[in-house]
């Protein structure tokens, strides 16, 4: 509830920075073509990592990303936006593996842009949008200990899957050509899964384990560049 007490907080901060007078809608009524750099952090927001087992869960790891932006004269704006997400997969301190998700997304945004200062000072954001992730899960120690002792191999493959996301943030322009930002987002992100056991001439599959639940928040800072 506290996490979800902030996201709401900054999504409101944001919008509020956009519509008191920090910020031109208009942003001289000219269209505007950006690209970004970000980066920080992602932690799963789900009770059960891995569906129907509720000790599971993912941990906090790390995210980066980059983006190309066109923010129309009215302040509404597209963005294209490439990210890379790590998380840990653990069940009561032991690790299972790591969650490794590439979302490719379009994002619908409004875009506050300065109008003090000679194009310096603070704004906000907020978008909302989706796309599609590429997953890949690699096996962690709890697993390789399990495979080693027991003489079998665990193998764990990954469906892509559709992706939404929301979001919002403020923004600091040290130009009207340079900004910072920082963002708060939530990703929603369900990952089917196919656990196979092979052993001697024999494969067996985990019928029971069918899902990663990596819905998950976001934390990060980034730069962005004005064209």
């Amino acid at each position: 509830m506290k996490s979800l007490s902030i996201f709401i907080g900054v999504l409101v901060a944001s919008l509020g920075f956009t519509s008191l007078g920090f910020s031109d809608p208009g942003g001289k009524r000219q269209g505007h073509f950006s690209l970004g750099l970000h980066g920080g952090g992602a932690i799963g927001l789900e009770g059960e990592g891995i569906d129907g087992f509720k000790d599971t869960e993912f941990t906090l790891g790390p995210m980066y990303g980059v983006s190309a932006m066109y923010r129309l004269p009215n302040g509404y704006a597209l963005e294209v936006v490439i990210e890379r997400i790590k998380m840990d997969l653990e069940e009561n301190n032991d690790e299972f593996g790591e969650l490794k998700i590439t979302p490719v997304m379009l994002l619908f945004k409004y875009q506050g842009f300065p109008n003090r200062f000679r194009g310096k000072g603070f704004t906000g954001h907020a978008q909302i949008g989706g796309g599609y992730a590429f997953t890949h899960f690699f096996t962690g120690g709890f697993v390789s200990d399990l495979e080693r002792n027991s003489g079998v191999k665990i193998d764990v493959e990954t469906d892509d899957s559709f992706v939404f996301e929301m979001g919002g943030g403020l923004d600091y322009f040290f130009s009207p050509h340079i900004s910072m930002n920082a963002d708060i987002r939530f990703m929603y992100l369900d990952v089917d899964t196919d656990w196979t056991v092979k052993g001697g001439s024999s494969n067996s599959t985990i019928s029971n384990i069918d899902k990663f639940q990596a819905s998950h928040f976001q934390f990060f800072g980034g730069l962005r560049y004005w064209f």
